[in-house]
C-alpha cells in the first residue's frame, strides 16, 4: 500500500486486460492524492489536467474508497462527482469552510451519491458552511434514503440558516435504513436548532435496533453525548425524557425571551441617547442661529441709527443754508 491506499501487487495475467486494469489502479492512486491539491484555493488549476484526474479516479473501479478533502464551490462540485463510480463503499467529503457551497451544490452531490448503491460507510463534513439551508438536506437525504447497504452515516453541519426540520429529515431517512450500526450527527454551529431535534434523534435511536456506535452534538442547550450509552442513559433516566425536553424547550425560549428583552433594552437606551445628543445639538445650533441674529440686529440697527443721524444732520446743514 502507498500512504494507507490498497495496490494490487500480485503478477499481472499476460494479457492486456490485466495491465490496463494494473494501469487504471495506478493512475487511480495518484490522482486521489492529486485531486486535493488541485482544488486548493491558492492553486491556479489546469481545467485540463483536473478533468484527466476525474476521469482517472472514475475508471479506477476496483477502488472501493473515495476521500476528498477540499474546500469546494458548487462549479466544482459538478466536475467532482463524475469520479465517483458505482462500485464504491466507502465514500467520505470533507468540505469544511467551503463558504462557497450552497443547496445547489448538495443537491449535485445527491444526484451523485444517489447511483452508489454499494455504499456502506457515508460521510460528510460541511461545518461552516452558512449557506447550507433545510433544503439542501432534504435533497442530501432523497439520495442516502436510497443506499440500503449503509451501515455508518456520519453528517456535520454548521449553519446559521439549519433548523429542526434539517434534524428530523435525517432521522426520517436513517431511521429506515435498518442496517446503520454507527451514526454520528453533528450541528455544533446551529443556533436555529431547539431540543426538538434532541427527541427526534431519540425516537432514531429506538428505532435502529442493530446501532451500537452514536456521537452526537446538537448544542441546543448545550448537550453532547459522546456515546450511545450515555444517550440511552439520559433517555431512561426515571424522568420522563419528554419532560426533560419541554422543560429544556422552555428554558431555551426563556433564555431567547431574555436575550431578546436585554438587545431591545440596549436598543432602546442607545436611541435614547441618540435621541439626546442630538436634541443637545439642535440646542446648541439654535443659540448659535439666535445670537448670530441678535448681533446681526444690533448691527443693523447701529447702521440705521447711524443713518438716520447723518441724514438728519443734512437736513439741519441744508435748513441752516437756506436761512
Amino acid at each position: 500500500s502507498i500512504n494507507g491506499d490498497p495496490l494490487d501487487t500480485s503478477p499481472p495475467r499476460d494479457d492486456s486486460d490485466a495491465i490496463e486494469g494494473h494501469n487504471r489502479g495506478l493512475h487511480g492512486l495518484l490522482a486521489r492524492r492529486a485531486l486535493p491539491v488541485l482544488l486548493r484555493p491558492e492553486e491556479d488549476a489546469d481545467e485540463e489536467l483536473l478533468h484527466r484526474v476525474v476521469d482517472a479516479l472514475a475508471a479506477d473501479t476496483k477502488n472501493h474508497f473515495f476521500n476528498l478533502p477540499a474546500k469546494v464551490s458548487d462549479h466544482e462540485l459538478l466536475l467532482v462527482v463524475k469520479a465517483l463510480h458505482p462500485h464504491l463503499s466507502d465514500v467520505a467529503f470533507d468540505f469544511t469552510n467551503s463558504n462557497d457551497l450552497t443547496d445547489a451544490g448538495l443537491a449535485t452531490l445527491a444526484a451523485a451519491v444517489d447511483k452508489l448503491s454499494k455504499v456502506e460507510q457515508f460521510t460528510l463534513e460541511c461545518d461552516s458552511c452558512q449557506h447550507i439551508t433545510d433544503a439542501g438536506v432534504e435533497s442530501l437525504m432523497n439520495a442516502v434514503e436510497n443506499l440500503k447497504k449503509i451501515k455508518t452515516l456520519i453528517l456535520t453541519f454548521g449553519s446559521e440558516h439549519l433548523t429542526d426540520a434539517a434534524v428530523t429529515r435525517i432521522c426520517l431517512t436513517a431511521g429506515e435504513l435498518t442496517k446503520i450500526t454507527e451514526i454520528s450527527l453533528h450541528f455544533s454551529n446551529c443556533p436555529k436548532l431547539t431540543p426538538k431535534s434532541l427527541e427526534k434523534v431519540g425516537v432514531l435511536v429506538k428505532k435502529l435496533e442493530l446501532l451500537d456506535t452514536l456521537s452526537l452534538d446538537l448544542t441546543c442547550d448545550g448537550t453532547q453525548f459522546d456515546s450511545l450509552e450515555d444517550f440511552k442513559e439520559y433517555l431512561d433516566a426515571p424522568k420522563d425524557w419528554k419532560g426533560k425536553l419541554r422543560a429544556a424547550t422552555k428554558d431555551f425560549a426563556e433564555q431567547q425571551a431574555a436575550e431578546a428583552r436585554d438587545q431591545l433594552s440596549e436598543q432602546v437606551s442607545e436611541a435614547r441617547d441618540s435621541a439626546m445628543e442630538q436634541l443637545a445639538e439642535a440646542r446648541e445650533a439654535a443659540a448659535e442661529q439666535m445670537a448670530e441674529a441678535r448681533t446681526a440686529a444690533s448691527e443693523q440697527a447701529a447702521e440705521t441709527r447711524e443713518q438716520m443721524s447723518e441724514q438728519a444732520a443734512q437736513a439741519r446743514q441744508g435748513a441752516a443754508d437756506f436761512a
